[in-house]
């Protein structure tokens, strides 16, 4: 199996602009977007926080949402909120020098040291379902929650990483994809079986340039096994079963149900589920990181 390919799904990314810089930046926007010389365009939807939206479309067609004139003078100047992962290449360029416009040469720095309020890492999983994953959680204090969808069937895994103690907020997600696209009735561009990880950070102050590496890795604490026949133990049924048992209640659980003449037959079984092979890169998975950072301005 390859290496699944990590990816910046979300970015919402804050800026202090210097206050002299201001003005400049606030008339290059509202010409640009005025004149029709860039693909800018101001927006009447409403913002919340900030004064001006306006919003950049990509050469895809996807938009990237610009913020400016904070209601409250504390907040950051200046907001982005996009997907890199969906305006791509050719986006990320646009971006690039729609940010040399406004700011100046030293928009790299303005990016770069700008706060990162919210980072989606994602990567995805194909050809395996949900339910054939068992994601065991070996840290305590933590509250995970499964979400079913109408057919009962486990559809969301959320793995909390806040407490009252940090201010930011951390999250594991893992769901299906494909079902959370037909839910919504947005075409999918395939009819595979497809699993999302994602790592949710938000409401942090870590500057972006430095996100990589203050971020610990969210895998650390996890391992994953997948559903296999296992006929040493038990016909395919009785299998299918027991591994439906273990990721919905956790072989703790199910094996202070089982019968104590039974138990040392069952926690056998329970070993013989194979990992999930892709996990045993998760180090090299979020190591990806730091590229995907880099990439984000051409």
């Amino acid at each position: 199996m390859s290496l699944p390919r990590l990816f910046i799904d979300t970015l919402n990314l804050t800026m202090q602009i210097p206050v002299q810089e201001r003005q400049a930046v606030d008339a290059w926007l509202q010409e640009s977007s005025r004149f029709g010389e860039w693909p800018l365009n101001q927006s009447n939807a409403r913002t919340g926080t900030y004064g001006s939206r306006y919003d950049l479309t990509a050469p895809n067609g996807k938009i990237v949402k610009i913020e400016v004139n904070p209601r409250n003078p504390s907040n950051a100047y200046m907001r982005l909120d996009y997907s890199p992962e969906k305006i791509g290449i050719e986006g990320a360029t646009t971006l690039a020098e729609t940010l040399a416009g406004c700011l100046g040469p030293n928009y790299r720095e303005y990016f770069y040291q700008g706060i990162a309020t919210r980072l989606d890492a994602t990567f995805d999983l194909r050809r395996i379902p949900l339910r054939d994953l068992w994601i065991i959680d070996s840290r305590t204090g933590f509250k995970s929650a499964l979400i079913r969808g109408k057919t009962l069937d486990i559809e969301t895994i959320y793995c909390g990483y806040s407490t009252s103690q940090t201010k930011c907020y951390r999250q594991l997600c893992i769901y299906d994809k494909l079902k959370e696209r037909q839910r919504a009735g947005r075409q999918s561009p395939t009819s595979t079986r497809w699993v999302r990880f994602e790592y949710r950070y938000s409401k942090g102050d870590y500057l972006l340039a430095e996100v990589y590496a203050r971020l610990n890795s969210p895998y650390g604490h996890f391992s994953v096994r997948r559903y296999a026949p296992i006929p040493d133990h038990m016909d395919a049924k009785q299998s299918r079963l027991l591994f439906d048992a273990c990721r919905l209640h956790g072989e703790a659980n199910v094996l202070a149900l089982t019968e104590q003449t039974d138990r040392e037959r069952i926690r056998l079984a329970i070993k013989a589920f194979p990992r999930a092979r892709f996990f045993d890169h998760r180090i090299a998975i979020w190591a990806q990181l730091r590229e995907r950072i880099h990439e984000l301005l051409p």
